[in-house]
């Protein structure tokens, strides 16, 4: 009630809602969990904030516990509701995935309207992985007070990180931190944006005992993460008799080592399924390439797998990327943490300097010499193309003790080219005929396949009449012509005739 009779500050007048608090604590306890609390106080201003914040969400995993979840609502004419996890909503649904272990928690609020004032507060407790805590301040709406606590035991060193923010004081104990921040601005929703994540202030908190700690680990650095995903994937990549008799079937009669590869890698890109199966760890963890060579499905990590061990077949020599498909999310500046990651690929050693000479896709990384980093899941970028979410983004090599954050180059702009051209006549009457022919490449193709290569007729040519409306009034499609759709080598080529009136 106290927070509900708070005079706000001036805020712009297109301002959905405010966050009056946004906290959060985490208790590193004795047992080695770690207990991790929120509360949030939200005031609704315009109805449009009304939808995106009447819900709480959380999730159960194989190291996560929701012990609480509590909503209030206070309504302006004075009604009150609250709710607590027993009218909460589970589901473990998720899209390409088959089975998924995580279940998650949804909190609902039916009664919310303009000038509401929300609150939430949750609990849950965690069997860590890495011994780390992550707070993300900075939110849609504007913040007007930040405040973040850890609790840690006497023998461990908490280090703390600021994520596209500016360095901020805090204030330290014995046993304790504590961070406070006020007026903290919303992320501005603009066109073309970076992803939320990738530009919204962060605090990255982790914590080094001195002790072998019950659960979860301190990576000191890069290498460190790359050493412990390398032992985690290690068994999962070894080919079995199967998996060599497939990879000597695949390369039957080619005698080039580069179709070789290329030969594998677009057997798993177009014959391997995109099904995701995570149990437990098996949201870090690969499964076994044999066993994926027998579903003939998985996820990123299973087709990296996969590549790696019919790669082993040939006797070259390959690398785990683990990666970000939202670029910059991971900068080449970014503190070292397991949260930054979703997506995994992989570098294939090449054995020259000739080899895929002047692909966009290759790199050279000293210690190791050329590696081309291939997308096994995107079957529309072939090896030695580098698809877009990649393009000038960062991932952690996981090569050993040659481990490190590696920057991916990008395409050069020739290689992103859209030509277009066109012959019009337009006649006395008004009738305009139009012959258009389009060449798309790189990126454009990328895209062009994403949307279309899978569509109906009648989708493709709903998408073109789409595009010619935003054009042309009145107008008829003649006809129309997409090639190399699926051919991911080539330039994807589209011819059409049009006539508009008037």
């Amino acid at each position: 009630m106290e927070l509900s009779e708070r005079a706000l500050p001036a805020l712009a007048p297109e301002t959905e809602a405010v966050y009056l608090l946004h906290e959060q604590k985490l208790v590193y306890s004795s047992s080695g969990h770690l207990i991790r609390y929120g509360r949030q106080a939200i005031k609704i201003l315009r109805k449009e904030g009304i939808e995106p914040l009447k819900f709480l969400v959380r999730a159960n995993t194989f190291n996560t516990r929701v012990r609480k979840m509590n909503a209030w609502v206070v309504n302006p004419d004075g009604s009150k509701q609250s709710y607590n996890i027993n009218s909460a909503i589970s589901t473990s649904l998720a899209p390409d995935t088959l089975y998924w272990d995580v279940k998650t928690v949804f909190l609902y609020l039916s009664e919310v309207t303009q000038g509401s004032l929300i609150g939430y507060e949750w609990e849950e407790e965690i069997k860590p992985l890495s011994l780390e805590d992550l707070f993300v301040f900075q939110q849609r709406f504007p913040v007007l007070q930040a405040v973040y606590q850890a609790e840690y035991p006497k023998d461990c060193q908490p280090w703390v990180g600021w994520i596209n923010w500016p360095e901020s004081p805090l204030t330290s104990g014995a046993r304790s931190l504590t961070v406070q921040l006020a007026d903290i601005p919303a992320i501005k929703d603009e066109p073309l944006k970076p992803s939320d994540e990738a530009i919204a202030g962060r605090l990255l908190v982790r914590f080094r005992p001195e002790t072998t700690p019950r659960y979860g680990q301190f990576f000191s650095d890069w290498k460190d993460m790359g050493l412990w995903y390398e032992q985690l994937s290690r068994e999962r990549r070894q080919p079995d008799e199967r998996v060599r008799v497939k990879a000597a079937e695949l390369v039957s009669g080619l005698t080039d080592l580069r179709l070789q590869i290329e030969k594998l890698a677009t057997f798993v890109q177009q014959e391997i399924r995109y099904v995701s199966i995570q149990i437990g760890i098996g949201g870090y963890q690969p499964h076994a390439a044999p066993e994926i060579l027998a579903n003939r499905y998985g996820d990123c990590k299973d087709k990296a797998t996969l590549l790696a061990a019919l790669l082993s077949y040939l006797n070259v020599d390959f690398y785990y990327l683990i990666v970000n498909i939202d670029r910059q999310v991971v900068k080449e500046n970014s503190p070292v943490s397991l949260f930054w990651f979703n997506y995994a690929i992989l570098a294939i050693k090449l054995p020259d300097d000739k080899m895929f000479e002047g692909a966009e896709a290759v790199v050279l990384v000293p210690g190791l010499g050329r590696l081309l980093i291939f997308d096994p899941t995107m079957p529309h970028s072939p090896p030695g193309r580098l698809p877009f979410y990649l393009q000038k983004n960062n991932g952690l090599l996981v090569a050993g003790e040659h481990s490190r954050l590696l920057p991916f180059p990008s395409s050069t702009p020739e290689r992103l080219e859209l030509r277009c051209r066109g012959q019009f006549v337009l006649s006395a009457d008004g009738l305009l005929k139009g012959s258009v022919s389009e060449t798309l490449s790189g990126f454009q193709a990328e895209g062009a396949r994403l949307k279309l290569r899978d569509a109906t007729e009648s989708e493709r040519r709903k998408d073109l009449e789409d595009f010619l409306a935003r054009s042309v009034g009145s107008f008829s499609l003649e006809n129309y012509e997409y090639r190399n759709l699926d051919e991911p080598e080539k330039d994807v080529e589209l011819k059409y005739d049009f006539r508009a009136r008037s």
